[in-house]
């Protein structure tokens, strides 16, 4: 065979040795540094941007409108003074009927005449759990429908003397999904016919009994003076 031939041939097996070393290699340089990588990465915490745990869920549609309602549809329930006669406690009853997922919150609380009446704290007008919830910030439902929900008012004094009695009156706003509805339509004008019946609730503050002055005493009996004796009679006159 020519020597040129067998250089050729020579180089052909060199070439694919080459080669084949060279691939070996690589594989095994991938294969190791496969190998020193972690196999998983590091364990985090989902994202909650844009949230935050404190958040409800938004309700769907429209969240609701309010609409003013003056003068709520009331009564008088029991009223009853502290033991100092200072405060009193007022329940007020609740006559209004409220329609679907209507909703009602009270606004305000007013009381006549102011003054001398005032508003103060339900537990300082000894006010329990037996005379309901405070009107003030109360909210209603259709569940609270009937006639039987009561709310408690605490009535203090100002300075300028006791009037004796006076009234309560609450005001307050409709929650509707849609203002222009029908059923907030009729649940509005419904209050306002029965608040036809009666607006206030009434109560009466004790008034302290007038401080009669002390009885006089009288001066001591004059002691009469002592009985004058008679003069013995003379036996030796003739």
């Amino acid at each position: 065979m020519p020597s040129h031939l067998r250089i050729l041939r020579f180089s052909l097996v060199v070439g694919a040795l080459v080669l084949l070393l060279a691939g070996c290699g690589s594989h095994s340089t991938a294969n190791g540094s496969r190998s020193n990588s972690p196999s998983t990465g590091p364990i985090t915490e989902p994202s909650t941007e844009g949230t935050t745990g404190l958040e409800s869920p938004q309700s769907p549609g429209n969240p609701g409108v309010s609409v003013s309602v003056a003068a709520l549809p009331i009564g008088s329930g029991d009223s009853q003074p502290t033991p100092d006669g200072q405060d009193v406690c007022v329940d007020v009853l609740w006559l209004g009927t409220l329609r679907g997922t209507v909703t009602l919150k009270v606004t305000s609380v007013i009381v006549r005449p102011h003054p001398p009446f005032m508003t103060v704290d339900v537990a300082t007008a000894g006010c329990t759990t037996d005379d309901g919830p405070p009107c003030a910030g109360l909210r209603l439902t259709a569940a609270d429908n009937g006639g039987g929900k009561t709310c408690a008012v605490g009535i203090g004094e100002q300075a300028g003397g006791r009037a004796g009695g006076g009234s309560v009156e609450l005001a307050g706003e409709l929650n509707c999904a849609d203002p222009g509805s029908a059923i907030c339509q009729q649940t509005r004008a419904g209050l306002e016919t029965k608040a036809r019946d009666g607006t206030s609730a009434d109560f009466e503050f004790p008034i302290p009994p007038a401080t009669s002055s002390p009885t006089a005493t009288s001066s001591p009996t004059a002691t009469s003076s002592p009985t004058a004796t008679s003069s013995p009679t003379d036996t030796n006159s003739p």
